[in-house]
């Protein structure tokens, strides 16, 4: 069996024949040729900068400044940030020159990285991000470009619920009253919530009221709260199917034991509660742990438990492993698997296993050990959970022999 799910409000071929979004840099074996922005002459380096999707991206909303596009020159023995080959066509060339104008205007770009690469693509709106975001790139370009350390903000990241909408402005040095007043005033324009972030994770605040984050799998009966810096699935569509599908690999019934491995905040489990004795959730990050016992709380939901445990160590003397049996697991871990936890699964006794992913290389390995512990493949998938990306979400069945 081969289960394939697409969301299919988005065009496969939206990027083709948009020379918007077409590429104009080259030579990309030089890994090093894109990892510096060029101003005023000196070459800046900006601190690495994070991942932040909604559907398809696989980039960051930040902005580069006076970017210097040269040929085959140098700016103090430093190579430029943007390069392109001599017989690259004169179209290209003049729309490459084109942009180098407008970054002499103090323009501040907002929009996607190029692949391997910290170059921003220039583009005014994007049909794949949120339209509160999509629709108003420039806007939000406009609005950083105000503020007086526009030259210190490496990133912005997004997070988007069902009825809200929160950038995390990442910046190097303290705002100013003028520019919470600008923040304030774009926050209203963009129907935005603005939240800053001076240093690390902990420094994560609301620029003026916290708001309350959430989603609902309303086929569960379930809904879910959760912070800006939460892990959450960021297709909504695409998550309800996937619960969906995986409740239906597991085929629960009430006299089943589950335990749900990086759970997250309960994503999978607390959907699963609704159909079984008792389903465990287990996670390594403390905060999503009490999220998820939150959320169990504020649902009803009386047969989940949760435990933090780094789930890429032994484990096997934890109180909910040690003489414990499931007879049926779900597993959603990181990009690189979930080797660890294999292991330990005949030792639970687990008959039935679901396992989604995120990296099918992982996958693959994962699922080769599965099967030289007993285990059997019986149907496998993936679901488009980032249109416009490389990225798939990965789903497979497992039944013990």
């Amino acid at each position: 069996n081969f289960h394939i799910i697409t969301y299919s409000d988005i065009k496969s071929n939206f990027f083709v024949g948009n020379t918007i979004l077409e590429k104009h840099t080259h030579n990309m074996d030089d890994e090093d040729l894109f990892t510096n922005i060029v101003k005023d002459g000196e070459v800046i380096k900006l601190e690495p900068y994070f991942r932040s999707e909604y559907f398809n991206q696989e980039c960051s909303l930040i902005q580069a400044f006076d970017l210097e596009i040269n040929g085959k020159h140098s700016i103090g023995n430093k190579t430029p940030k943007i390069y392109f080959n001599p017989s690259e066509n004169t179209k290209s060339k003049n729309f490459i020159e084109a942009l180098k104008h407008e970054y002499k205007k103090d323009k501040v770009l907002v929009g996607f990285r190029e692949r391997k690469s910290s170059y921003i693509t220039v583009m005014e709106r994007c049909e794949v991000l949120h339209p509160l975001l999509g629709d108003n790139l420039e806007l939000l370009g406009e609005c950083i470009g105000k503020l007086s350390v526009k030259f210190h903000v490496p990133q912005i990241e997004v997070a988007i619920a069902e009825l809200d909408t929160i950038l995390i402005l990442r910046h190097l040095q303290p705002l100013t009253s003028e520019d919470e007043i600008i923040l304030q005033e774009y926050g209203e324009k963009l129907k935005i919530t603005w939240y800053t972030q001076s240093g690390g994770l902990e420094t994560v605040k609301p620029l003026n009221a916290a708001v309350s984050l959430n989603y609902s799998l309303p086929d569960h009966d379930i809904k879910m709260t959760f912070l800006p810096t939460d892990f959450t699935q960021v297709n909504f569509e695409l998550n309800q199917k996937m619960i969906n599908l995986s409740l239906q690999l597991l085929d629960l019934n009430k006299e089943d034991e589950v335990i749900d491995l990086f759970c997250g905040l309960g994503n999978f489990t607390l959907p699963i509660s609704r159909y079984v004795k008792s389903v465990v959730g287990i996670e390594g990050d403390s905060g999503l742990v009490e999220r998820a016992k939150e959320n169990a709380s504020q649902n009803g939901v009386s047969n989940a438990s949760f435990y933090k445990a780094d789930l890429f160590e032994d484990v096997s003397g934890f109180e909910w492993f040690r003489g414990k049996k499931y007879n049926k697991a779900l597993i959603d871990p990181a990009r690189s698997g979930a080797i660890e936890i294999v292991e330990l699964l005949p030792r639970l006794d687990v008959e039935r296993l679901v396992y989604v992913s995120c990296n099918p290389s992982t996958l693959a390995r994962d699922t080769s050990r599965l099967i030289d512990l007993g285990f059997t493949l019986s149907s496998a998938g993936v679901m488009d959970m980032f249109p416009q990306t490389a990225h798939v979400e990965s789903i497979a069945l497992f039944l013990k022999k």
